[in-house]
């Protein structure tokens, strides 16, 4: 009951794939810890896992255990909760269940995370996006088909039904690949320029910014999101740029008002010294104020 009384969540993050004797390596678990750290410390985010029993949702615990004064988050089970659509699952590891679960969200339009290296259902999918357009290429066939086999690992069955029970996954991934493939967003294990949280934030913008109709207030909530995450260079792309110059307009009239979302970001900006947030705002906003 208290999780329900806490604020109303910006987003939810449903965590599928791994089974309760799946255990992640150490590169996963760092990844996941410290990407998992950052977002809850910026975002109020109810994140659902598998189980209290399973290896990450003990570790989604443990994180929340750490930084309790800190984070608004919220860790729940799929027992102790049920909501009919998250706004993003991220898939870690994971078999042909897994695989399914991925699919059934991915027609309803859900954003899936593939995390790339965390093996099985993961990996397939992500193979099968990886090749895009040459999926269907019999090169690429025979890569899938033996991704396709590691979903089912050791088992009696005759080669011939192994065969075809993989075809069959491969074309339900060529299906959904062709008509979701912006729904699916990749992140490898493995990856040291871009962070796990980032990406997930790259996501959720992605959301929110088609979410909304109203030009106005989509600036509000891009600028308000750009300051919570300190998202400069999501600012350079979708706000301070030439040719969006009515919108650079209206944010010019907004810069004076103390209670404006554009007031506080500069505010915070100067506060914090976020030079790489301050120097956009001052060429597109500032000097075109003189």
């Amino acid at each position: 009951l208290k999780n329900w009384e806490r604020e109303k969540p910006v987003a939810v993050l449903s965590i599928i794939g791994e089974t309760k004797t799946y255990f992640p390596n150490e590169t996963i678990k760092t990844q996941l810890k410290s990407g998992l750290l950052e977002l809850m410390n910026t975002t109020n985010i109810w994140i659902i896992t598998e189980g209290q029993d399973t290896c990450i949702g003990q570790i989604v615990e443990e994180v929340i255990r750490e930084n309790t004064d800190k984070s608004q988050s919220c860790c729940c089970h799929k027992d102790d909760i049920h909501l009919a659509r998250p706004l993003i699952v991220m898939l870690v590891g994971g078999e042909e269940g897994s695989f399914e679960a991925a699919l059934v969200n991915l027609k309803r339009s859900v954003p899936i995370l593939v995390i790339d290296g965390s093996g099985k259902a993961a990996d397939f999918i992500c193979k099968g996006s990886r090749m895009g357009m040459n999926i269907s290429s019999a090169e690429f066939q025979s890569e899938l088909i033996h991704a396709a086999k590691m979903l089912y690992g050791s088992n009696d069955e005759k080669t011939n039904t192994i065969q075809t029970k993989c075809e069959k996954l491969i074309k339900q991934l060529q299906n959904e690949i062709a008509e979701h493939s912006k729904s699916i967003h990749v992140y490898s294990v493995y990856e040291t320029t871009y962070t796990l949280d980032k990406t997930i934030q790259d996501i959720l913008f992605d959301v929110f910014y088609l979410d909304e109709q109203n030009e106005d207030k989509l600036t509000d909530n891009i600028l308000h999101f750009v300051d919570l995450w300190n998202r400069p260079d999501i600012a350079e792309k979708k706000i301070f740029k030439l040719e969006n110059s009515r919108v650079l307009e209206e944010l010019q009239k907004e810069l004076g008002k103390k209670e404006s979302t554009l007031s506080k970001l500069f505010t915070n900006a100067l506060k914090d010294d976020r030079i790489d947030m301050i120097t956009p705002l001052k060429a597109y906003i500032r000097l075109r104020i003189r």
